[in-house]
């Protein structure tokens, strides 16, 4: 037997005693929209100076709600793997037998364990009988350029946010690249970001990130049709 509490916890009761597991995938998702709050809040105060706090303050929220936007949807694969492998199929009790065993057969597969993000949740839908979200089209797409934003800032390269005319920029900058093209005009740029080459990292792009996760998350669960984990803390950020 399964009981769920409001902040993500399950409780599992056997027969000779009880275990207790968390959704840490609630709190990623609490964590990108407190970020996006407090970017948001801060941008609002800023008047352009490039001395002091308020700056790197807002470059800090808004990497923080992009990392936490995407830990947010590897939780969820994760969880919805182990879900399958529950007696009953836990949250995903409503798919038919045959689709838990593959889904939970398929979470103990090394090469799914490894496997990219989008992937993962690919390998979920498949063992689900469903179809998977398409590569390119939204929103997978959104999520292929948050991973992108989240890569670059995670394993960050000395070229990476090159600044500058074209012939002295160095050819591996965010500038030159097909994800530097593709995230202009998609989220508004931050207050007072004229001439930095992170001009990006700020409210709009921290909104941006968690919006793209969840709607990522939420046409998982649709397809699924199963409640998100996460729904009843919605409306918080949403």
């Amino acid at each position: 037997m399964e009981m769920h509490t409001s902040d993500g916890l399950a409780i599992s009761q056997q027969i000779m005693g009880i275990g207790l597991y968390t959704f840490y995938s609630i709190q990623h998702f609490q964590s990108a929209g407190y970020h996006a709050g407090r970017a948001k809040r801060l941008e609002q105060r800023y008047k352009g100076e490039v001395t002091g706090r308020m700056l790197p303050a807002i470059r800090a929220e808004a990497g923080s709600a992009i990392f936490a936007s995407v830990a947010f949807l590897e939780a969820t694969a994760n969880e919805l793997f182990a879900e399958a492998l529950q007696t009953g199929g836990g949250e995903l009790r409503s798919r038919a037998a045959d689709e838990l065993e593959a889904v939970s057969q398929l979470g103990l597969m090394t090469a799914v364990e490894r496997a990219s993000l989008q992937e993962k949740f690919e390998f979920l839908l498949i063992g689900a009988r469903l179809e998977p979200l398409k590569r390119g089209e939204q929103p997978a797409q959104n999520v292929d350029t948050l991973i992108g934003l989240r890569n670059g800032l995670m394993h960050y390269k000395a070229s990476w946010l090159d600044w500058g005319t074209d012939n002295m920029i160095r050819k591996e900058s965010l500038a030159k690249s097909k994800l530097g093209r593709g995230i202009r005009g998609l989220f508004p740029a931050r207050a007072h970001s004229e001439g930095h080459s992170d001009y990006w990292l700020g409210a709009g792009s921290a909104r941006w990130a968690l919006q793209s996760a969840l709607h990522y998350a939420d046409e998982i669960f649709r397809r699924l049709d199963v409640t998100p984990i996460y729904d009843h803390v919605r409306s918080e950020f949403a």
